[in-house]
């Protein structure tokens, strides 16, 4: 019997990671050409945001927890023999999976984080082969939450941060750049000293040495129908192996 392709499984959990649901990113285009030959092997899959706002009135129950995390639920029905660890601000104990576990992490704080980390990859027995980023999209807790968790990536494994296209105004912090700007200038000594960043010198130091390859991807999101709004949208990382 054929397995269903990740296209299929995002539109069968409803996520906006495919092509049919909700913005439909078609994100997983990329996912499947980063997991499609390791798909069988016992990988360990972190991912922050778990659900899409406009869920949130329809999936929560009345003691306040989340039962329903979509792409969860699409990543371990496509892998499976991984382990999936998903962190939000909100409470999703509530989801109950053999191979999924929760945490409730805060992307403005980096001891929070730290802590998820920490017992995730202790639960889960080492690194992680892919960390997603589908969290608030604020910029400046995509920076905090890439040099915060970038630490607990395996070294042969990828970093994804969604939707640089688009940041809620009122969650922005004024003054700080944008995190897809922030990616771009990394590889450029000049460039990055123009940058406005909620990062200490010495994490963006670490960054540049620690980066080896960025790589940008588009997306796919119907309601913005101008392909210029949606270019770069998505940054698949890969770290240096020092």
């Amino acid at each position: 019997m054929n397995q269903p392709t990740l296209h299929q499984l995002a539109d069968h959990y409803g996520t906006d990671k495919g092509f049919n649901t909700l913005n439909a990113h078609g994100y997983t285009r990329i996912y499947e050409s980063l997991l499609r030959n390791v798909r069988e092997q016992p990988l360990r899959i972190l991912e922050i945001g778990l659900l899409h706002p406009a869920l949130h009135q329809s999936t929560k129950s009345q003691h306040g927890s989340f039962s329903v995390a979509p792409s969860l639920q699409m990543w371990a029905h496509y892998l499976p023999r991984a382990l999936i660890a998903g962190f939000d601000i909100e409470d999703f104990s509530s989801l109950q999976h053999d191979r999924i576990q929760t945490w409730r992490a805060d992307q403005s704080d980096r001891a929070s984080l730290n802590l998820a980390a920490e017992q995730a990859c202790q639960r889960f027995g080492g690194a992680f082969d892919l960390i997603i980023d589908d969290g608030s999209h604020s910029s400046a807790h995509q920076q905090i939450t890439l040099v915060t968790l970038l630490p607990y990536l395996h070294p042969t494994g990828a970093y994804v941060i969604e939707d640089l296209h688009y940041q809620p105004s009122d969650i922005e912090l004024p003054g700080i750049s944008k995190t897809r700007q922030l990616l771009k200038g990394l590889a450029h000594e000049s460039t990055a000293q123009a940058i406005q960043t909620v990062l200490k010198n010495e994490e963006l130091a670490w960054l540049q040495t620690n980066i080896a390859s960025i790589h940008f991807f588009d997306s796919l999101d119907r309601d913005r129908p101008n392909p210029v709004d949606s270019m770069d949208a998505l940054a698949v990382i890969k770290r240096a192996i020092i």
